[in-house]
């Protein structure tokens, strides 16, 4: 019996032992070389906590930074804290782990290396970057993106560490991007496009004669996944959408329309114009019930056919721009276009 207890104690002390050296092993860990400590500045007061990291910590998958957080090895001011919260200058950032990724970047890493952005700009002041942005390019890194346009432009641009997008365009949608250079103006031009103060101008070229005249379409929308694709489907609960709609040419097979937006969600021209059974010609998600014709489909289409047009603000002057900016089309919506002998959408 007393060799019993003996064996038991040893056991005891052994396992005590262990978990004493493994709290002392990760004592060792957070005041090792992995520390990494941000000063939050005026700047990037106000931001989420998750989007800072993000800018912060190139390379490194979202679904890391969130693990960190949740496991408070990122503290704010030495405390647990939440992505969403929204940061004070002043505070402090600890990262307690090697957040950066290892992977390589395909595209490139190295200042200048997206040398070719500076020929989409449009135009430029000390606030904001207007940027024609070519269809097939994410706007931010994601899914089956490395690296999104902002994450290209913070390389080729290294000075500009608060860049950011005022406002979003879908992957396949060419056109009009509106990038803020500082974190002031972009809370400042968040606030414009709230209010709506800013008049968004889109050109779609769709299947089927539109006969609807000037439309407008007040169909509600709710995002939804299936099969790994979000979407956004007509749903009367779903969130206020309001499209406005004119016709600039037709033939028997597709139009030409300029189309304005009121709000902005998810998919939102594509979404309403589908439901009119006038989906957007070369869109792989809203086809509705019109299918290209043989040849068009042995050939597939060039793209996606919808182009962020022009962005107008209400008081343009005081924000030192021009009435309208506007992007011009890209070769294959022009090739489009004159295939169709449809008019000049700039010219009229």
């Amino acid at each position: 019996m007393y060799e019993l207890l003996v064996y038991y104690k040893f056991q005891w002390l052994i396992i005590h032992l262990y978990n004493y050296y493994f709290i002392i092993l990760l004592g060792a860990m957070e005041t090792s070389p992995n520390r990494t400590i941000f000063k939050v500045d005026v700047e990037h007061s106000e931001q989420r906590l998750d989007n800072y990291l993000i800018r912060e910590l190139k390379g490194t998958p979202k679904s890391l930074l969130y693990k960190l957080i949740r496991k408070s090895k990122i503290k704010v001011n030495n405390k647990k804290s939440q992505p969403s919260y929204k940061l004070v200058s002043g505070d402090e950032i600890l990262v307690l782990a090697q957040a950066k990724s290892d992977r390589k970047n395909s595209l490139a890493s190295s200042e200048g290396s997206f040398a070719w952005l500076e020929e989409h700009v449009l135009f430029e002041n000390q606030d904001v970057i207007l940027f024609n942005k070519p269809p097939g390019l994410a706007v931010h890194s994601g899914t089956g993106d490395f690296q999104g346009l902002i994450e290209m432009f913070r390389i080729q641009r290294p000075q500009l560490k608060a860049m950011d997008l005022v406002h979003r365009l879908d992957k396949l949608t060419s056109g009009c991007l509106l990038i803020a250079k500082k974190r002031s103006s972009l809370r400042h031009y968040h606030e414009i496009f709230r209010k709506r103060h800013v008049t968004k101008g889109y050109l779609a070229i769709v299947h089927g004669r539109w006969s609807l005249g000037d439309y407008k379409i007040e169909l509600s929308l709710n995002r939804t996944k299936q099969l790994g694709i979000t979407r956004s489907i007509i749903a009367p609960t779903g969130k206020p959408s309001i499209t406005n709609v004119r016709l600039i040419d037709r033939n028997r097979r597709y139009s030409l329309l300029h189309v304005q937006l009121e709000t902005g969600r998810l998919h939102q021209i594509r979404a309403h114009l589908n439901h009119l059974d006038f989906p957007i010609v070369g869109d792989p998600i809203y086809i509705g019930r019109r299918l290209p014709t043989k040849s068009k489909k042995e050939k597939g289409y060039a793209r996606m056919y919808l182009h962020a047009k022009s962005l107008s603000f209400e008081d343009h002057e005081a924000l030192g721009i021009a009435s309208q900016l506007t992007a011009p089309l890209t070769s294959d919506f022009i090739n489009f276009i004159g295939s169709e002998d449809f008019k000049d959408p700039y010219q009229i």
